[in-house]
Parts: structure tokens; sequence; C-alpha cells
């Protein structure tokens, strides 16, 4: 199995921050709350930037985010939720592994992307990895191939589906507990958001506490 010592840069993995929400329980684009002096999304998109050999932003409004100095991509399903917005961005992607996260995870872990994506090269079988902490699993923040993923997602939003339990069925899906992420992520931040202005304020005391 990958180990945390190796380089963190894979070449054949393809990041997708996911930006097309409605940030309706914040009442603001989360993806550009401030964070340390930088919009959220451009925090995210620098932590992953020297991992992947792509990194995509994927919107319903591409040209909010041209900022951050990446490509952004359009939702090809606008408003139909993330599992639309990772196919969008698989469609276009040029790694062999996609990894979407989403653009209010600013602690997002590139080791741990990255150590999925080669554990996904030494297992031929599998389609993809799914971090689960306390039983609930984090889509957003797994790796998949892209091209069983394309095969998956086309037939399951054709069908008028939209929640990633209804992708689980057509890939095979490598469930990772905390014994097998925690090398990587001893503390299970990687996989918090920030959904409520009381969130963010809970993000900003950990931003200033670990500065």
């Amino acid at each position: 199995m990958s180990s945390p010592g190796k380089p963190l840069y894979h070449k054949h993995l393809s990041v997708l921050v996911l930006a097309g929400g409605q940030s309706r329980r914040m009442g603001r684009d989360k993806a550009l709350l401030p964070m340390a002096g930088r919009p959220l999304i451009a925090w995210v998109v620098e932590r992953l930037r020297p991992i992947a050999r792509e990194v995509l932003v994927v919107s319903r409004w591409p040209h909010t985010y041209a900022f951050v100095g990446v490509a952004c991509v359009p939702d090809v399903l606008p408003g139909e939720g993330p599992l639309a917005g990772l196919w969008s961005g698989a469609l276009v992607a040029a790694g062999r592994y996609v990894a979407p996260v989403a653009c209010d995870m600013p602690f997002v872990n590139p080791g741990l992307l990255t150590g999925m994506a080669r554990y996904l090269e030494e297992n031929s079988h599998l389609d993809g990895i799914v971090p689960v902490e306390e039983g609930r699993e984090h889509p957003l923040h797994g790796v998949y191939r892209r091209e069983a993923l394309l095969r998956a997602g086309a037939r399951v939003l054709t069908a008028g589906k939209r929640a990633f339990r209804h992708l689980w069925p057509h890939l095979s899906i490598a469930r990772w507990d905390r014994d097998q992420w925690q090398r990587w992520e001893p503390e299970g931040r990687a996989f918090w958001n920030v959904n409520t202005p009381e969130e963010w304020q809970r993000l900003q005391g950990e931003v200033n506490a670990s500065s």
C-alpha cells in the first residue's frame, strides 16, 4: 500500500473543485468567503495544485472563479447536485483518475488524495475509494477511475437519480475507514466543510489557532 512518505505529485490525477452549490444555508457564496486574506476557493485550489496534472473548477458560473488561475468548466447539469458536477468535470478531465472536492473544504488533504490514487493504480479491480468517518461516507474526498465513473454516472444521471448512493451499485468501491486513512489524516479535519455561518465561525477559530 502507498505510504505517506511518497512524493505528493501524481501525473495521472485530475482534481475537480466543485463550486456549483446554492449556499442557501450560508446566505452567500461560500467559495468567495475570505480565509486568511484570500477567497476560500483560492485557498483550496492552491492547496491542491501541486499534487495533480490539473486542477479544474466546476461551476454553473465558471467565469466567476476565473481569478483562481486554473481552468473553470461549466456544470452541464446545473443545480442537480455534486454528483452531476463530478460527472461534468470528469467529461473534460485529462487524468486517468479524478478526485472531487468541495470548494468549502479548506483542510482537504493532498497526501490522502494521492495515496488513494496510488492505491487504485495498485488494485486494478477497483473503480474508486471513498473515505468513511464514523459511518459517514465522504464521496467528495474520494478518488475514482475516470472512465468507470463516466459510464456509471451517465447511467445514473440519465435515470434521473442524483445521489451518490445510486452510483455505488455500478462501481467497485473500496470504503476506507479510519484505520486506512488516518496515516495521512490523523484528525479527520480533511472532511470538514462549511455550510452555515456558525460553521464558518468555527473554521475561522481553527485557522487562527493554527496560525
